[in-house]
């Protein structure tokens, strides 16, 4: 596989795992059509991994299975629900990752930004924050089972309600923007203003967040009110 986005997800001691975005430029014919893959990278190399960055590697790939069990957890559904292609661990960097230009790979960096710079806080609640922010949900551990527990998930799980507060704090800056504009005389320019400051603060949201199905939900929605 050649000049992939490679957005990082998660790790831990001994691995990296990551999902890998294939570029459609670089598909040979007879290739299969593979576009989005969960690899894993057993080197202290894919500690450099940054979201956004394009990478040329050589990959071992198998198709998503899992175990046929009725009462357990159906990995292999979940792996095809997020789109994955097939799975597979990475075998060696043909040459060094170089960022590109795209507007998926600077969202992505700009998640990692987001993201880098709370957990450079070192704050308590790190996990919350950035579950909040960037909709990464990997950093809760055993603030998950809390909040599994409490029944609260919804909480930090970016949806509606969160969207709808952006939408609504985005409507209300508008407003004052907008009563500004009215006294010097800016009348069409001042009456749109906060819907749609409040739809594009909702959908930039819901972007950074991985623009998941509950916040496409949540964003027609707001469309629909604005």
């Amino acid at each position: 596989m050649s000049n992939q986005d490679c957005p990082c997800t998660c790790g831990d001691e001994r691995r990296s795992r990551f999902s890998f975005a294939i570029d459609s430029r670089d598909k040979r014919q007879g290739q299969p059509d593979l576009r989005l893959l969960l690899l894993s990278w057993y080197d202290s190399q894919a500690d450099n991994l940054v979201s956004g960055h394009r990478c040329s590697v050589i990959v071992r790939l198998r198709r998503p299975r899992g175990l046929v069990n009725s009462a357990g957890f159906d990995y292999q559904s979940w792996l095809l629900q997020q789109g994955y292609s097939a799975v597979g661990s990475v075998r060696s960097l043909e040459q060094d990752c170089v960022s590109s230009s795209g507007f998926g790979a600077r969202l992505g960096r700009l998640r990692s930004s987001i993201q880098g710079s709370i957990n450079a806080a070192d704050m308590t609640n790190n996990g919350i924050l950035v579950a909040l922010s960037v909709g990464s949900k990997r950093q809760l551990t055993d603030q998950w089972d809390n909040l599994v527990r409490l029944g609260i998930v919804h909480l930090v799980v970016i949806s509606g309600l969160h969207i709808g507060l952006v939408a609504a704090l985005c409507t209300w800056l508008g407003s004052g923007l907008s009563r500004l504009l009215l006294l010097q005389g800016q009348l069409q320019v001042g009456r749109w203003l906060p819907s749609v400051l409040g739809f594009l603060g909702a959908g930039y949201y819901s972007l950074l967040a991985g623009f998941s199905l509950p916040s496409q939900r949540a964003l027609i929605a707001v469309a629909v009110v604005m």
